[in-house]
Order: structure tokens, then C-alpha cells, then sequence
């Protein structure tokens, strides 16, 4: 975790996504972090320590179409198109890795596919997360991200558009 926290500490970049396979918190009914324990452990205190720098994480593994805030980190997690998972509203303190984990949208819907696109705009300092739905190619659910890294409130930092309110928990 080094080098991570080194690049982290240098990077001037004014839009920073994090990327990796499995979540850093439980966000869907399968998974659990704590099967990659020992990296979370060392990855999270990372995270934290840089999280006004850290526009977006996006993870896989877990199957289900979900935007977490993970202690103000927005937190996207890339579905499955082939086997889609019914996903569930977490809203929790996670003691071991001191971080608070609250689901902002979730499709509970195991019967749609989705995939996640993903614009980013250098002109804007954006990205734009986009939850399309398979079978009929529409956005489900459009979080607007501000990677400014001097924003440091994150009620200001992510922006769920109004088609978010269908379809969640």
C-alpha cells in the first residue's frame, strides 16, 4: 500500500478514480469484504487518509447495481449484464475498518440487466455514472460526480439525477 498512498500523496490530477474488484464494504447480498480482509485493511486507511483527493471508486464482484457513499467517497459498484443480483439498502458503521457505508441508489430488480457507463468530463472536472438498463438501453439511474478536489463537503460532491428515485429502495 506504499506505492498507493505515495502516487495518492503526488497526485495534482483534479479527477482521481479508484478502481479494483472487490468492494471495500458489503454492498450486495453474496459478498462480504471481509474475504479480502487483510488487503481492506490496509487499503481502506489509504482511502480515508485521501478521500477529498478521490473523485469515485468503482468495484465489480459483487453482481448488483448499486451507488454507496462510502464514508464520503462515492462508491460505484459495476453490475453484471449475465447474472444480475437483487441488491438491498445498507446503512451502516463498520467498526474494523472505521468507516460509515450508506446506499444512495440500489435496483432491487434481479430481473433487469444493467451496465455502468461512464463519462468524464476534463473540462468540467466531472464524471457521469450512468446505470443503462439492458433490454431497453435507457439510463435507470445518472450520478453527476464533481471531482474537484477541493470540494470537501460530500453533499456537494455527487449529484443523483431525478431518474435515480425509480426502481430503489
Amino acid at each position: 500500500m506504499e506505492i498507493s498512498d505515495k502516487q495518492l500523496e503526488d497526485a495534482t490530477e483534479k479527477i482521481i478514480l479508484i478502481t479494483f474488484h472487490h468492494p471495500p464494504a458489503d454492498v450486495g447480498p453474496k459478498h462480504s469484504w471481509k474475504e479480502r480482509k487483510e488487503f481492506m485493511l490496509k487499503l481502506v486507511p489509504v482511502l480515508k487518509k485521501f478521500k477529498n483527493k478521490i473523485s469515485s471508486i468503482l468495484v465489480g464482484h459483487e453482481h448488483v447495481a448499486t451507488f454507496v457513499d462510502f464514508d464520503g467517497i462515492p462508491l460505484f459498484v459495476s453490475p453484471s449484464s449475465v447474472k444480475p443480483r437483487t441488491g438491498k439498502y445498507y446503512n451502516e458503521f463498520i467498526p474494523e475498518l472505521g468507516v460509515n457505508v450508506v446506499s444512495k441508489w440500489v435496483y432491487n430488480d434481479n430481473k433487469n440487466r444493467y451496465w455502468l457507463k461512464t463519462d468524464i468530463d476534463t473540462d468540467n472536472d466531472s464524471l457521469i455514472f450512468n446505470y443503462i438498463n439492458i433490454q431497453n438501453n435507457i439510463s435507470e439511474c445518472s450520478v453527476l460526480i464533481k471531482a474537484n478536489s477541493r470540494i470537501s463537503s460530500k453533499e456537494n460532491r455527487y449529484l443523483l439525477q431525478n431518474n435515480c428515485r425509480e426502481n430503489s429502495l
